[in-house]
Formats: C-alpha cells, sequence, structure tokens
C-alpha cells in the first residue's frame, strides 16, 4: 500500500488511503480490501503502474495489482444525480480530498490516512468509531436516497462491529426503506448474508423488521432475535442453515424455496435450505437408522443442514448425533454398499431397473442392519431371497 501512495506522490499527485481500510486500521483489525483516493486521473494510474484492470473506469476506479495483493485506486471525485437508487448517473473528477469524502456513506468511512500515518477526518469519523456509532456524512435521507443499498450496510456494519447505528441514521432508514426494493436481489443477498454469518446474526432482524427484505421476506415470517442469536454458535461455512431459518415460518417449502430463487442463491443452497426447512416440521431423528434415512434422502449436505437449523432452534445434540453416525462408517448411500452392480451382473441380472431396484432393497435393508453390509452376506441374500 505505501509503494502505491509514494508513487502517486513521487509523481506529483496526492494520495491517502481511504474508507474501510482505515476505518479497520483505527479498530486494531486486519483490512480485508484497501483503497485509495487520488488526484491522479485514471489514465495516470495506469500509465504509472505495470498491473492494472479498468475495474470501474467509468467511476474513476483502476485496481491495481503488487506484490502484496492489490488495491482500488480510485481519482477524487463528486457525484452527479442518482436516479436509480444506487448510482450516480455522472461524476466529476476533482481536486478536493474533503469533497470527495463529503459523497461517501457512513462518517467511520469518511476518512483519509497519508502515507506518512496523517489522518484526515473532516465528519468526526475517528469520534464515532470510538463511541461505536454508524453514522451518515451530511444528511442521512440525501445519503439513503441516493444509493438505497447503504440501509442494509448500516446494519451490516452494526452486526459486523458491533456499533449502534445513530438515531438520525436509523430514523432514516425507516423513512426510506421501501426503497430497498430497488435494489438488485444480488446486492441484498450478499448483504443478508454478511449480516447473518457476523458475530451478531440476530441483528437481521432489523433487516426484516424495518422492511428492507420486503421484496423478499415477510415480516411475519422472521424467525425473531432469540433463534438468530444462536447462529453465532453455527459453524460459519454451514452457509444453508442461515437461510433455512428465515425459512423456518413459511408457510410451505415451495414458497421457502421460491424466497431463495428471488435472492439469486446457488442451486445447492436452494436445495440444503429447502430441504432442511422440510425437515423442521419434525423433530430431528434421534440416531441410528433414522438418521441414516435422513441421509439417504437429503444427502450429506441437506443432512447437516437439517441438523445445524435444528441446533439453531434449540436441539443442542442434533449436529453431534449427525457427526456420529456419518464417523461411524455405517452405509447410507449406494456408494458404501459392500456389494455393486457389477456384482449383481455376475450373478446373471439383467442389465436395467431390476439391478438398480435390488441394489435399492439391498441399501434399505443395511440402512436398518448396518452389520449386514459384507459383500458375502449381502451375496447370500441375494442368491437365497431376491
Amino acid at each position: 500500500m505505501l509503494e502505491i501512495l509514494s508513487r502517486l506522490r513521487e509523481n506529483g499527485f496526492a494520495a491517502f488511503a481511504v474508507g474501510g481500510c482505515v476505518r479497520d486500521r483505527l479498530l486494531l483489525r486486519e483490512p480485508e480490501d484497501w483503497d485509495v483516493t487520488t488526484s491522479a486521473p485514471p489514465e495516470e494510474v495506469m500509465r504509472l503502474f505495470p498491473k492494472t484492470a479498468p475495474t470501474g473506469i467509468r467511476y474513476g476506479t483502476v485496481t491495481v495489482f503488487w506484490e502484496e495483493g492489490k488495491a482500488e485506486v480510485t481519482t477524487f471525485r463528486s457525484d452527479g444525480a442518482y436516479r436509480d437508487g444506487r448510482r450516480p448517473e455522472s461524476v466529476a473528477f476533482g481536486k478536493s480530498l474533503e469533497e470527495d469524502l463529503s459523497r461517501r456513506d457512513f462518517t467511520m468511512n469518511a476518512l483519509a490516512l497519508s502515507g506518512d500515518g496523517t489522518l484526515f477526518d473532516p465528519f468526526g469519523g475517528r469520534e464515532d468509531i470510538e463511541n461505536g456509532l454508524i453514522r451518515c456524512v451530511g444528511d442521512p435521507e440525501r445519503r439513503f436516497s441516493e444509493d438505497a443499498l447503504r440501509m442494509l450496510r448500516a446494519v451490516r456494519f452494526a452486526a459486523q462491529l458491533g456499533f449502534s447505528i445513530e438515531p438520525a441514521t436509523y430514523r432514516a432508514i425507516e423513512a426510506l426503506a421501501p426503497r430497498a426494493s430497488l435494489l438488485s436481489a444480488e446486492r441484498v443477498r450478499d448483504e443478508l448474508n454478511k449480516t447473518l454469518l457476523s458475530p451478531r446474526p440476530e441483528t437481521a432482524e432489523k433487516l426484516i423488521t424495518l422492511g428492507l427484505l420486503d421484496a423478499f421476506l415477510e415480516k411475519r415470517l422472521s424467525p425473531g432475535e432469540k433463534t438468530l442469536r444462536r447462529l453465532k454458535l453455527v459453524p460459519g461455512e454451514e452457509r444453508m442453515t442461515v437461510f433455512a431459518l428465515l425459512l423456518e415460518r413459511s408457510a410451505s417449502v415451495p414458497d421457502a424455496a421460491d424466497m431463495l430463487i428471488k435472492l439469486r442463491l446457488d442451486g445447492k443452497t436452494i436445495a440444503c435450505a429447502a430441504r432442511a426447512r422440510r425437515e423442521t416440521g419434525a423433530p430431528f431423528p434421534q440416531g441410528g437408522a433414522d438418521i441414516r434415512r435422513l441421509l439417504c434422502d437429503a444427502g450429506e449436505d441437506g443432512a447437516r443442514a437439517a441438523a445445524f437449523t435444528a441446533f439453531a432452534l434449540g436441539d443442542e445434540t442434533a449436529p453431534e448425533r449427525l457427526r456420529a453416525v456419518l464417523d461411524s462408517g455405517d452405509c447410507w448411500s449406494l456408494r458404501q454398499l459392500a456389494v455393486t452392480g457389477d456384482d449383481l451382473l455376475a450373478l446373471g441380472f439383467p442389465k436395467g431397473p431390476e439391478t438398480g431396484e435390488t441394489l435399492q432393497k439391498l441399501l434399505r435393508l443395511v440402512i436398518d442392519q448396518p452389520e449386514k453390509n459384507e459383500r458375502e452376506t449381502l451375496m447370500e441374500i441375494v442368491k437365497r431371497e431376491i
């Protein structure tokens, strides 16, 4: 990062680290992304660095790659009118750092840091960070009218950082929440996902009660803060679980799946979450054959989704019971069955449905009696009974 700032300054341009990376440094967190604001026009940025990509050239943004990673380098700018509730119709490249910072969403993100460590904070962002407050730069209704995504970002930051939303900013979200319907499903999905997978997943309740998800989820279907709070105990990789919880009160599995389709989730997540939603209609199986049947029917991903959803709803040992069955090595799928289609063909079975039906009968048998999943035993059963 210092290398980028230095090269821009050496060539006569102002340059500062800006936004979330500065905020994270003040919070003693490792920044996930690096952003630079500069007086250099985009074409100059591309000339000065050997490896770049014009990722947002319309808005003055060039991605600069260097040995340690990459940074988004954006020319000082002011924004034109916002017509679609998301992006300005035009931008004007400017000369002033303060003008550039004034267009940003929250005071905690309207911070700039020079290469020598000098902090530029014209809107009190550092104090708001110290006080744990999310506050808009300037008039909050104007900020949210410009870009409706900022409302969801405010809630997401509250979840990730443990901050409170400043009262005037919160009231503006309440007033302008219907504008969230202007946002793409992908943008809403990403903010919801980050909120649910944060250290404070219960904050997602605000997305629902404020009406920011009205295009996808009715308020009456909210699982409630108590249920969402338990998500912090669920491993982060169990992504489908968080969506299954949002569907827990939906009228039917098709209704649940429809919501996930609207949010543009991938097919695997939709299938697993819908399956978990289906399973929450009854207690998660206690063990043995019932869990093996669930695994056979839903697959391991679907069963894990169901187990962690049950856990979040209060069944403390559901994941442990599932793990015990998985670790046992007991058979619950055709690939674990001790005989194969080739074995049956060798006994004279014809190719076709009969062989598959016989394998399914054997699978059902060993799900109930796992000790019989041995090749010799199963072959004898086939010869004698099938």
